[in-house]
């Protein structure tokens, strides 16, 4: 049997190979797209809640005097409900406000609490 040397084209292993090469390069690729939007939207969701923490303090500041207590209300942020709880003591002439949200999103809870004083 005679070898010919000087044929051209790809062997099966070699294009085996190729495809498997393929395959993971997409598949890597698809895996981080995704963990990419996943991180979007956690980023996007943390945002909009220190937007409202921001409006609440403000319209806290804007009062002429608060009262000490506790306030609980259900938010809803960019289609995620948001369990908002303010807090409001009173230590010697201020106020301590305590804001804090919860809220759940692929599966896991999160909390993200702000805190200022108030005259």
């Amino acid at each position: 049997m005679i070898m010919v040397r000087n044929e051209k084209g790809f062997t099966l292993i070699e294009s085996l190979c190729a495809v498997v090469i393929t395959s993971m390069t997409i598949l890597i690729a698809s895996g981080l797209w995704q963990a990419c939007i996943a991180q979007e939207r956690q980023s996007a969701m943390y945002f909009a809640v220190s937007r409202q923490a921001v409006s609440d303090m403000e319209r806290l500041r804007a009062e002429q005097s608060v009262m000490p207590g506790e306030e609980v209300r259900d938010l809803e942020v960019d289609g995620m409900r948001i369990l908002s709880h303010r807090t409001i003591v009173q230590e010697a002439d201020l106020f301590q406000v305590t804001l804090t949200f919860t809220w759940q999103e692929g599966g896991r809870t999160h909390e993200q609490t702000w805190a200022t004083l108030h005259r």
